[in-house]
Parts: structure tokens; C-alpha cells; sequence
């Protein structure tokens, strides 16, 4: 792969993070739940008011984590995702973070690549 399609990857592959991260806080912003609680206070918990899909389990499974180490078990969060009743655009958000995790490791795989390059090339110049 030429210096030129590595540069073109990486721009690209980092102008799709960018595009992943802006599509999940726009669905972020959409959590039925947050709204619900700032519509109607009495439809959630107080203690859990103001939090959105994942703010929510992510608060259980701490919870949920406190009670396996006084037992000794183990629960992941996707355990207690699974089990949580979560908005679709919730779910929409952890998608496009995975996407976006998945993207970021191309991009560092490019990277890398360029720089493998860039000391070849220094290599060249003091040889």
C-alpha cells in the first residue's frame, strides 16, 4: 500500500469516527427515558431521574457488581443490559459506539502503518 492510499485511509477512517460520534450523541440526546423523567418525575425512581438508557444499567450493574463481591460471582455489563427495559435509541448508541470502536482500531492499524513507513523512509535518508 502506497504513503498516498494510507493517508486517504486515514482520512477517512477518521472523518467516519467523527461522523459515528456525532450520529450517537444526536441518538443519545433522543432517550425516551430522559425525557420521560423530565416530563413525568413519577414515572421513574428519584434516585435514577435525569438518566438516560445506559446511565441507568450502567448504575445497576455498579449495584449488581457490589453484590458479586460480597458472594464472590461475577455479572458483565452486558448481563444486566440485556435484562434492562432500554429505549431504541439507547440501543441505537451502542451500536454506533461499538462501529466506532471497530473504526478506531482500523484507524490505529493505518497509522501504524505510516509510521512503519516513515521510518523506513528515515532509514533510507541516513543510510
Amino acid at each position: 500500500m502506497s504513503i498516498e492510499s494510507l493517508l486517504i485511509e486515514q482520512a477517512r477512517l477518521s472523518d467516519l469516527r467523527r461522523e459515528l460520534k456525532a450520529e450517537g450523541c444526536e441518538e443519545a440526546a433522543k432517550c425516551t427515558r430522559r425525557a420521560l423523567s423530565s416530563i413525568n418525575g413519577d414515572a421513574i425512581p428519584n434516585l435514577l431521574m435525569g438518566l438516560s438508557c445506559i446511565e441507568a444499567a450502567y448504575s445497576d450493574y455498579k449495584d449488581a457488581m457490589e453484590e458479586c463481591d460480597e458472594f464472590g460471582d461475577s455479572v458483565s455489563f452486558e448481563d444486566v443490559w440485556d435484562e434492562f427495559d432500554s429505549c431504541q435509541h439507547c440501543h441505537n448508541v451502542r451500536k454506533l459506539k461499538r462501529q466506532r470502536m471497530q473504526t478506531g482500531t482500523r484507524l490505529g492499524g493505518v497509522r501504524a502503518a505510516i509510521t512503519r513507513v516513515g521510518r523506513r523512509l528515515a532509514k533510507e535518508q541516513t543510510a
